[in-house]
């Protein structure tokens, strides 16, 4: 079967941060919310909610800006593993629709239904089966893009954002984005933009009419591509979630609200971005064999240790305590502005586990019970001790 005739949905679920926390705490629905941090951290925003966006709030502005544009917004922290959570609920909605199932990212994914759909309107009927089962299983909205390729269908999603469902064939796809600047395009980014503004190229039309030697002789390859992706080509096929490399580490960073030097603080902060790494290594069902840590002092200084493991793990308490003797090692009497821990050297468990775990298996025990009840009551409704900042905070709310 020829790539023209192939049926490729891409489900975009809407605001999905801003989604998973409404999940979580009810009470917010319908407010603007931007998910980041606090308006005074130095971050940015992760995401916002479309009640944000229409006073200006993006994705990558400054928080602080944000603040500006939309005083009355409720600011919220990032809660990555409640996110990562519902991404696999979502991999497992979508698995019943096509094996060909593809995580574009957390919030996003190709579904190659050529075989199922049987044409572009059978695709826009599935794709509002998809809609439904999302909504009924997850409690989360999506919009659905429906194309012949992959680079169509992501282009097409955007334009019934939020909850709607758009198809376009190639002659759609042209007359809708031929107008339009070539920043829309997938992939093109602001210093592609300048380059292609200095020999005339401006909207997605200019670049689909760019002679393709000229392309190749500017751009390499990535010319051509570009090219191509501007008259609607792509034969890119739909990797199925389980054929995808494998990663090489999984971590956290941290940006602290303000530099610090005080050793309780910092050992908080490599407990939780250990936690978090813990959890993901179990989530995704990886251990770890090599622990690393990276400090950033306040002169922007950036230090990096790393230590194997004695035996690959999945354990917070190992990580933790690795990162933390690599802390020490450092000798670090700056104040700190950043903190982060991974773990690489990732391999599946395969039914094999240390012959000498701590307390005899008991740590591994403990951290999956906790991942259980974070699951089912949410990321923050069990911490570590050792976390609170103070006792007030260990209070029943």
């Amino acid at each position: 079967m020829t790539a023209s005739l192939r049926v490729i949905l891409h489900v975009d679920m809407d605001a999905f941060f801003a989604q998973a926390e409404v999940l979580a705490a009810p009470r917010l629905r319908g407010k603007p919310l931007v998910i980041g941090g606090r308006p005074v951290d130095r971050g940015v925003v992760a995401s916002a909610s479309y009640e944000a966006r229409i006073y200006g709030v993006r994705s990558g502005m400054p928080l602080g800006e944000a603040r500006k544009r939309c005083p009355e917004a409720v600011f919220l922290p990032c809660h990555p593993p409640r996110y990562l959570d519902l991404s696999a609920r979502l991999l497992k909605s979508l698995l019943r629709f096509s094996p060909l199932v593809e995580m574009a990212s957390i919030d996003e994914a190709f579904l190659d239904v050529t075989g199922i759909a049987g044409g572009l309107d059978g695709g826009r009927r599935l794709a509002l089966e998809i809609q439904r089962d999302i909504r009924d299983r997850l409690g989360l909205g999506c919009s659905v893009g429906i194309g012949n390729n992959k680079l169509v269908a992501k282009m097409a999603s955007p334009l019934g954002k939020p909850g709607g469902v758009t198809v376009l064939d190639l002659q759609q796809y042209v007359r809708t984005y031929a107008g339009r600047p070539v920043g829309e395009l997938y992939g093109v980014g602001p210093a592609t933009v300048r380059a292609l503004s200095h020999f005339g190229v401006v909207t997605i039309g200019d670049l689909s009419r760019a002679p393709a030697a000229e392309m190749l002789r500017r751009f390499g390859i990535w010319g051509r591509l570009l090219r191509d992706a501007a008259r609607g080509e792509d034969s890119s096929p739909v990797v199925p979630h389980h054929a995808t490399p494998a990663p090489k580490s999984l971590g956290h960073e941290f940006t602290l609200p303000r530099d610090t030097s005080d050793r309780r603080e910092i050992g908080r902060l490599l407990l939780g971005l250990s936690d978090e790494v813990g959890r993901d290594l179990r989530t995704e069902g990886w251990l770890g064999a090599t622990a690393h840590l990276k400090v950033r002092s306040s002169d922007f200084t950036t230090r990096s240790r790393r230590r194997r493991l004695e035996n690959p793990t999945d354990s917070t308490q190992v990580v933790f305590r690795t990162v933390a003797l690599l802390f020490d090692a450092l000798s670090v009497h700056d104040e700190i502005r950043m903190l982060g821990v991974s773990v690489s050297g990732l391999m599946r468990p395969e039914g094999w586990r240390p012959a000498e775990l701590f307390d005899d298996g008991r740590l591994d025990r403990l951290d999956r019970a906790i991942d259980r009840l974070r699951a089912v009551y949410g990321a923050r409704s069990l911490r570590r001790a050792s976390l609170l900042a103070d006792r007030r905070e260990a209070r029943i709310r």
